[in-house]
């Protein structure tokens, strides 16, 4: 039993009652401590680690608010489009009744002539040009259909027709499409907001508008600008981020190209536009801002921030509208 004992251990099983009975259950120290491995094994198998269950769940929470983002973006600019439906609307209204006072005017001066005269006279009405003979605006050099940033606004008054905004000659030549500037190959990309007035007395502090999605050459990444009225409160913010664009397999990832954003000034030259600093994804933010878009939008980086009272004590407003310029360098 010596001998046993120095290479097992010994389990003493005792019966009750007056005649005791005692026996030893020899069981393997090895034996026993691979069962207990095993066992140990069979319960962690399947248990993710901390970091990977903390990377799975800050995925889960990105693609979710990647898609209420764009949920929301979706019902604002419904908002926006319908509110500029609805003032289009009551200026044409506003134009039917001049119009059928005119004419009323212009029937009853026939019918005040003598019947000899008024038999020689003819009431014409100016018939609509139809939209196929409307002049369209220029197409950009790598989309296929025209882009119109409206800053001529639709149904206006012919008066303020006339007063064309002094940045429309920069904005009709540069608006997205590549050129030279500064010794430079570059991206530019005009987004007029309507509405500022009421946005910046009446929307919340998180609340945002988002522009077009564009590509900033032909088959290359697609961007997308966000506008904060009130940030804070008190602050305007506009943001440049990434969104999934149709040729994302062929580009190169993450996006490194150097790009800024500028409030422009509306009045006349020199022009004292408010203007960011050349971010560089290289230095600023993190992968996940500027890695191939998933879903949708990219959560956005970088932004420009000044505050709300800027903007009326200088000339970037004309007409309640707001005009913001990306550059993107290219080389």
């Amino acid at each position: 039993m010596g001998q046993n004992r120095s290479q097992l251990d010994d389990i003493k099983i005792s019966s009750g009652g007056d005649n005791q009975v005692s026996a030893y259950c020899h069981i393997s120290s090895k034996e026993l401590l691979a069962t207990a491995e095993l066992t140990t094994r069979a319960i962690l198998q399947g248990i993710c680690n901390p970091r990977e269950i903390e990377d799975r769940l800050h995925n889960i929470e990105s693609q979710m608010a990647d898609q209420l983002n764009v949920i929301k973006t979706m019902i604002l600019n419904i908002e926006d489009k319908l509110a500029q439906q609805d003032s289009q609307y009551r200026r044409a209204n506003r134009k039917l009744h001049g119009a059928v006072a005119e004419l009323s005017e212009s029937v009853q001066s026939c019918t005040s002539l003598p019947n000899s005269a008024s038999n020689s006279i003819h009431v014409e009405t100016s018939q609509a040009t139809p939209t196929s003979q409307l002049k369209q605006a220029p197409a950009s050099s790598f989309y296929s259909s025209p882009i119109t940033i409206g800053v001529r606004s639709t149904g206006a008054d012919p008066d303020e027709e006339d007063m064309l905004n002094p940045r429309q000659e920069e904005i009709d030549r540069y608006n997205s499409s590549i050129h030279i500037e500064g010794g430079k190959r570059v991206f530019s990309y005009f987004w007029k907001v309507g509405d500022m007035e009421y946005k910046l007395k009446s929307w919340g502090p998180r609340r945002s508008l988002r522009s077009p999605s564009f590509y900033i050459f032909e088959y290359g990444y697609m961007m997308y600008i966000r506008l904060f009225p009130r940030q804070n409160g008190q602050n305007v913010y506009a943001h440049v981020g990434l969104t999934k664009g149709d040729y994302d397999e062929a580009l190169e990832w993450p996006f490194i190209l150097k790009h800024r954003i500028s409030i422009l000034d509306q009045v006349s030259s020199p022009f004292q536009d408010i203007s960011s600093r050349v971010w560089d994804p290289k230095i600023l933010c993190s992968g996940w801002n500027w890695k191939r878009p998933a879903t949708g939008d990219n959560h956005e980086c970088v932004g420009l921030g000044f505050p709300t009272e800027d903007l009326r004590a200088q000339h970037f407003l004309r007409d309640d509208n707001l005009l913001i310029k990306l550059t993107v360098y290219l080389d």
